[in-house]
């Protein structure tokens, strides 16, 4: 038979002479060399060359970490196993002997267990036996090795807790470290758990709850998620994936969402109660998670603390304090830039926010009278009038009073002022004043524009005074003692000393006030366009209250449904409330912080105004308005009556505001007694709890807005 060799197959031909045949004596060293160069891998072996494809010659990597023979039980023959990275460990099981050779752990009887095919790639099991595995080598392996094998030219074996498996590199790392947890809870497939050292049993982080997050934390693997008291895996460290919408690269951190995340940082606002800081690690892609198990967990209240005062954290248990580590900034925040804004230099009106509701009417104090009052000066004093009376709820609307013939020649215009009552005189509180110009020996019709809710029952003042006159020029309003008005009384005041005196006997000024129908609104709202995708730092209003209101207020920003707020949230983050109390009785701007900044797409939306108080024509909020000329694009101010809303002719004062920038600046921490910028305690302000409780203490002389952090390690 004639065979034909191989390319440089070098065959021993010296013993040949011309016209004789190749007998098998003559093929031994050709054979030889055969079988070392392919076990040297310089011959590579063909889906076509199956006479002389084996184990060894097909998965042969170059540089083999090590090796190890085992006879194949099925074939009769014996091969060469080798291994790649790191092996894991021998477990000990039955019939396994786990003594190491070179560091490698010696097979159970040096056989395979099953069947070799040609282009198997065998790894350890860890119990002293092997499998047939999908060739996975970080070593150069001939590339006919890889063929039906599945796996890819580059890969590297990754360890998943019972075997390695090929993987291309950077997804996960070699070695991404697997946990058998039990489930405290109902956990489903990548929920962000924590281990309740309390049970030794894993639940779902919440980064909204002091008490659900845990030093120990990781992603729930088990496919399906686990069952309450249920077993099943977890991964602490390495890439998780079946993600979605994640943006690559970017960090991600534990969410108020129990067991989810978010790729926004968590902040703190000032008043906005304490947050937690859990970063979770990053986006490798889309869909996939690199968890970083060893982040600390910080905890961070800010507050703005009077001198003296102080705040406190609670965090998760640190017996000692020993993993503790205290941090504190005094903040300062440039708002950020206005993205709408409805400036109050259109100011012209207000709207209560659950007032009364009431018919109105006209009251007439008195009709009569020929008497003129001093309003003015007489010699050389100053003399100003105030007529107490009651009306019907309503919204006041007018006031007429009569005015006789001068005295002299008084100059300016009348001042008036609707005020409340204190016992007997008017107080200090103004609640609506104007001015206007005097017709002598006439009725003065005085028109008021959005007037101020005044209720059944309630007494009021009407105050009367004009600019500083010369000497003895003065009006003469009219006053009248035969029919005394049977809810008030005139008085006078001399030199603005407010020693309030009556007139002699039961006097009353000639005069009428008019209040027209109401309604109580139990909502206020603003809408607003938005020509691109805006984040979302604040909204600012600007109100006063009237009376003593003492509800709380929500502040909204809702989707657009008809032209009219649709009761839903823009954005989960996209409310906030302040209290009533804290506003003050003169126009001014609230600022409301939303606890985290949010993003609203491009559209319409609604800033909505509400309060858990009930309704009052004596205690309430109102936010200022434009009524003569609104002229906000896409924007329109409502209120809503008996869950209707009703256009309201107005635009509201607001602005809305981008995120601003906080800068910090370090004090000086130190004793709770004192003696530096801001005193610690481990504990809660009165020194109990000190293992969950950290306490920050002002010693600055004066009120500062302060950012307190507990690092938990």
């Amino acid at each position: 038979m004639t065979t034909r060799l191989k390319t440089a197959i070098a065959v021993d031909i010296s013993a040949l002479v011309d016209g004789q045949d190749i007998d098998a004596a003559d093929f031994v060293l050709a054979h030889t060399s055969t079988q070392t160069y392919l076990r040297e891998g310089n011959v590579a072996a063909t889906d076509d060359d199956t006479h002389v494809k084996s184990l060894i010659n097909a998965i042969k990597p170059v540089a083999p970490i090590a090796t190890k023979e085992a006879t194949d039980v099925t074939h009769g023959k014996q091969v060469e196993v080798y291994f790649s990275g790191t092996l894991p460990p021998a477990n000990g099981g039955a019939g396994a002997n786990t003594s190491a050779i070179s560091g490698i752990p010696k097979l159970a009887s040096g056989v395979v267990s099953a069947a070799v095919a040609e282009t198997d790639y065998v790894t350890p099991t860890g119990a002293g036996t092997l499998q047939n595995k999908t060739l996975a080598s970080n070593c150069a392996v001939p590339l006919e090795a890889l063929v039906g094998t599945g796996a890819s030219i580059g890969d590297v074996p990754t360890w998943n807790g019972t075997d390695y498996t090929p993987a291309p590199p950077g997804t996960g790392g070699a070695l991404p470290k697997d946990l058998t947890v039990t489930a405290g809870e109902n956990l489903a497939q990548r929920d962000y758990i924590f281990l309740n050292t309390s049970d030794n049993k894993w639940y779902k982080a919440d980064n909204d709850d002091v008490t659900k997050i845990g030093l120990k934390r990781g992603f729930v693997t088990q496919t399906g998620g686990i069952a309450t008291n249920a077993s099943g895996t977890a991964r602490v460290d390495g890439e998780v994936t079946g993600f979605s919408g994640l943006t690559a690269w970017a960090d991600v951190y534990l969410s108020s969402t129990a067991g989810g995340i978010t790729q926004t940082k968590p902040t703190v606002s000032a008043g906005g109660g304490q947050r937690q800081l859990i970063k979770i690690g990053y986006a490798t892609a889309t869909s996939k998670i690199m968890v970083e198990p060893f982040h600390p967990i910080e905890f961070l209240k800010r507050e703005s603390l009077a001198n003296a005062a102080f705040m406190t954290i609670t965090h998760v248990n640190d017996p000692q304090a020993r993993s503790r580590e205290i941090h504190a900034y005094l903040s300062s925040t440039e708002a950020g830039a206005a993205i709408v804004a409805y400036g109050s230099g259109n100011q012209d009106s207000r709207v209560a926010l659950r007032g009364a509701t009431g018919a109105g009417g006209t009251t007439t104090i008195d009709s009569g009278g020929i008497t003129g009052a001093v309003l003015g000066d007489s010699g050389g004093s100053e003399y100003r009038l105030a007529q107490s009376f009651q009306v019907t709820t309503g919204v006041l609307s007018q006031i007429t009073v009569y005015i006789g013939s001068n005295f002299g020649s008084p100059t300016g215009a009348l001042t008036w002022e609707v005020r409340t009552n204190n016992t007997t005189i008017p107080s200090a509180t103004v609640l609506q004043s104007g001015t206007h110009t005097i017709t002598p020996s006439s009725d003065n019709i005085i028109t008021v524009t959005n007037g101020v809710q005044l209720v059944t029952g309630t007494t009021y003042w009407l105050v009367l005074s004009v600019p500083a006159q010369s000497t003895g020029n003065y009006y003469q309003p009219v006053y009248n003692t035969a029919n005394p008005y049977a809810n008030g009384v005139l008085k006078q005041d001399v030199d603005g000393a407010n020693t309030w005196g009556g007139l002699g006997g039961n006097a009353d000024l000639r005069c009428t006030v008019t209040t027209s129908a109401t309604t109580t609104k139990d909502k206020l709202s603003q809408s607003f366009t938005l020509a691109s995708n805006s984040d979302i730092d604040r909204v600012i209003l600007r109100l006063r209250k009237v009376g003593s209101p003492a509800g709380t207020a929500p502040v909204r920003i809702e989707t657009n449904s008809g032209g009219s707020a649709s009761g839903t949230l823009a954005n989960v983050n996209a409310t906030a409330t302040f209290a009533e109390s804290g506003v003050s009785t003169s126009d001014g701007d609230v600022i409301v912080d939303f606890a985290t900044n949010f993003t609203l797409s491009a559209g319409t939306y609604h800033v909505v105004l509400s309060t858990d108080r009930a309704a009052s024509g004596e205690n309430y909020i109102e936010w200022a308005a434009d009524s003569s000329s609104p002229s906000l694009s896409g924007g329109e101010m409502k209120s809503e009556s008996s869950a209707t809303w009703n256009a309201e002719s107005k635009d509201a004062i607001f602005e809305l505001t981008a995120p601003g920038v906080v800068y910090d600046q370090k004090p000086s921490l130190g004793l709770w007694s004192g003696g530096a910028n801001i005193g610690v305690q481990f504990g809660d302000g009165s020194a109990a709890n000190q293992n969950t409780t950290t306490s920050f203490k002002n010693f600055i002389g004066s009120t500062q807005d302060i950012t307190a952090v507990v690092k938990l390690l």
